[in-house]
């Protein structure tokens, strides 16, 4: 009896790992285009579905038009259209134009490229106010500001919120004042509640326009064009941008582990809004409209807690509709990790306690995730163990470490991390110790007050 239940309980939790990777994660690596096998497989159950399917173009094909580039919403890019006719070759200019990877109208903008880049007119860009805060953050706010004061982007802000800090944080905002005349120092010297949300209202509050980008004082933007990256994902139905942001590279195993980390929660939220669940995005590269902000009333349903003001609010207002994900490398936030294994802890106890706020389903999914691998590997454990079956434990072991493998390197490849992706099955088996010492978190809560990361 005990024997079948330890082994109903690994390969159970097998099989939903496979899964996981192989219908969630799977979407991140192929980003925008999707498998065959995947097409394939919605194929058979369109009819159950009712999810839209691309129209058949009606007309004779009539071939692509080098000369013509246009962009299509569902496979996020420009591209060559494929041109139909109901008067075949020849046919007027009116034919429709149907994207050549997922044959859908190319809905939207069309541009004669003849070999220029296509970046849209300067004029037709939205202002954008960037909110930075920072609480005794001097050394970083001197290394790294002046890379979100430069960027390449022709009609935008810096708001900088200086939360209590009895550092050297204003005099190096001011100097920096002096010089770009785009930033616009916020100083908080009232004490609030603990975290940093009540800096975030003040920087929100303080900012001129309604597309808000956010970051941190410890982070900085890894090209002059990460403004011009995240804004393009507001669009259309699209009025959230998640982003990515990675730990800058260090010696050592912690921060190994720290980056394994970052990307494996990236894989994670990442893939579940391009399946359409958005869960949580990271306040230090995020994209929104201050409108949708406020419809939500801010951070009013959670207060209580320190922290929350990126993921929780996220979770509160996106949608498979209204969400986009940003993948170019340009794109990317750099954060500077800790140095430290307790300081790495505090920073993690301080996120951690914001799960049980999300959504039934959301937790619901997230926890079948958790649990699936911890009890993979437990699981396996425990009935090689009892009942000596170690052939089909380790088939099953092999099984996904072989798909984990397969699926995780084209996303390491697209996150600029190949260097770490050899230490990917190592680093998902120590995942397991993280389990461990953080369940406590999740269980009591987190007594620190202070949001400095």
């Amino acid at each position: 009896m005990v024997s079948s239940i330890l082994a109903i309980v690994f390969i159970g939790a097998t099989v939903v790992q496979l899964l996981f990777w192989l219908l969630v994660f799977l979407r991140l690596g192929n980003y925008p285009s999707t498998p065959a096998w995947l097409k394939t497989l919605r194929a058979v159950f369109a009819p159950f579905t009712k999810a839209r399917q691309p129209p058949t173009p009606k007309g004779e094909y009539i071939g692509a038009q080098p000369g013509i580039r246009s962009f299509c919403r569902d496979s996020n890019s420009f591209d060559y259209p494929r041109m139909y006719s109901p008067l075949g070759v020849g046919g007027s200019e009116a034919s429709a134009r149907f994207c050549a990877q997922c044959e859908i109208p190319t809905l939207g903008l069309v541009i004669k490229t003849r070999n220029k880049p296509l970046i849209p007119s300067e004029t037709s860009l939205p202002p954008i106010s960037v909110v930075i805060c920072g609480c005794n953050e001097a050394d970083n706010l001197s290394n790294y500001l002046d890379r979100f004061l430069a960027q390449d982007y022709p009609f935008f802000e810096v708001v900088v919120v200086n939360d209590n800090s009895v550092d050297a944080t204003e005099k190096i905002l001011l100097a920096f004042q002096k010089k770009y005349s785009i930033l616009h120092p916020v100083t908080i010297t009232e004490q609030h509640p603990p975290g940093k949300k009540f800096a975030l209202q003040v920087g929100i509050a303080a900012a001129k326009y309604d597309l808000l980008l956010l970051s941190d004082a410890d982070c900085y933007p890894s090209s002059p064009h990460w403004i011009r990256h995240m804004q393009s994902l507001i669009k259309n139905e699209v009025l959230i941008g998640l982003g990515y942001s990675p730990y800058e590279y260090r010696n050592g195993l912690l921060n190994r582990f720290i980056r394994f980390e970052a990307i494996y929660t990236a894989i994670q939220y990442f893939s579940f809004s391009i399946v359409g669940m958005p869960y949580m995005g990271v306040g230090r590269n995020l994209i929104y409209h201050k409108s949708l902000y406020q419809q939500q009333q801010g951070f009013s349903t959670h207060l209580d807690l320190a922290s929350g003001d990126d993921d929780l609010f996220v979770n509160a207002v996106a949608t498979g509709k209204n969400t986009a994900v940003q993948l170019a490398s340009e794109s990317f936030v750099f954060t500077i990790p800790k140095m430290s294994w307790g300081g790495y802890y505090h920073q993690k106890t301080r996120h951690l306690t914001t799960g049980t706020r999300y959504k039934p389903m959301h937790q619901l999914v997230l926890g079948m995730l958790s649990a699936s691998h911890f009890f993979h590997y437990v699981g396996g454990l425990a009935w090689g163990l009892y009942s000596g079956h170690w052939s089909i434990v380790l088939i099953f072991y092999l099984a996904r470490a072989t798909v984990v493998a397969m699926v995780s390197r084209p996303i390491f490849s697209r996150l600029k991390a190949l260097s770490l992706w050899p230490w990917m099955l190592p680093l998902d088996l120590v995942y397991l110790f993280y389990y461990f010492v953080f369940a406590p978190v999740l269980i009591i809560g987190n007594p620190r007050t202070s949001w400095k990361h």
